[in-house]
């Protein structure tokens, strides 16, 4: 049974997130071949040794949203599943954005690894709890997408053309739906309960 709609997060709040997440990954790759004839001049750090580039600083940031409200979650609901989750999504968050696994041989490859374990780790948790449609709909939606990503670093062969430029951009979607189903989950578990009316007496005609 679906939760009441004040209890997920709002489908209109699901589509702003992602269509301006969507926005940002195209704009970066146009402008980046535009300029500079590289889909991922903005999209990864290839441009600017040192910065760590526009889509992959925006899909860290929903790693390390997916880590707070984790935390939060595990001191509130004092569940320590809810920690694991937050330091697994805090150590994705650092490498996303420091490109550690970049930095010796074959950690791209150990790094999907990872990144899958701890994404069926988070399915299979949400969907064991009474979560709504919308955050189960994200949860797939985030799986689906880094799915994507993995093919789409398994096909493309140039790492600054447009395949390489998808592989991110799929990459930062997949995070962020799942920064709205935790966030959606964090509703359910966490709202206060509103106070009932009291029965009528049977005095009361």
């Amino acid at each position: 049974m679906n939760a009441p709609s004040d209890r997920k997060p709002p489908i209109t709040l699901c589509i702003l997130v992602l269509g301006a997440v969507v926005v940002l990954c195209l704009v970066s790759a146009i402008r980046g071949h535009d300029r500079f004839g590289q889909y991922t001049y903005y999209v990864y750090d290839n441009g600017d040794p040192g910065h760590p580039g526009l889509v992959n600083v925006v899909a860290t940031v929903a790693f390390f949203m997916i880590s707070v409200i984790s935390a939060f979650l595990a001191a509130t609901l004092r569940r320590s599943p809810w920690l694991v989750n937050s330091v697994l999504f805090l150590v994705i968050g650092i490498d996303y954005l420091v490109r550690a696994h970049n930095h010796f041989p074959g950690g791209d490859s150990l790094a999907r690894i990872a990144y899958l374990i701890v994404v069926t780790y988070v399915l299979r948790r949400l969907w064991r709890t009474h979560a709504s449609g919308t955050t189960l709909t994200m949860v797939v939606a985030g799986f689906g997408f880094f799915f994507l990503s993995d093919i789409f670093d398994y096909l493309s062969k140039d790492p600054y053309g447009r395949g390489s430029a998808l592989e991110e951009s799929t990459g930062c979607l997949g995070g962020w739906c799942f920064a709205l189903a935790i966030f959606g989950f964090a509703q359910i578990s966490l709202r206060v309960a509103e106070p009932t009316a009291p029965e009528p007496s049977a005095s009361q005609g």
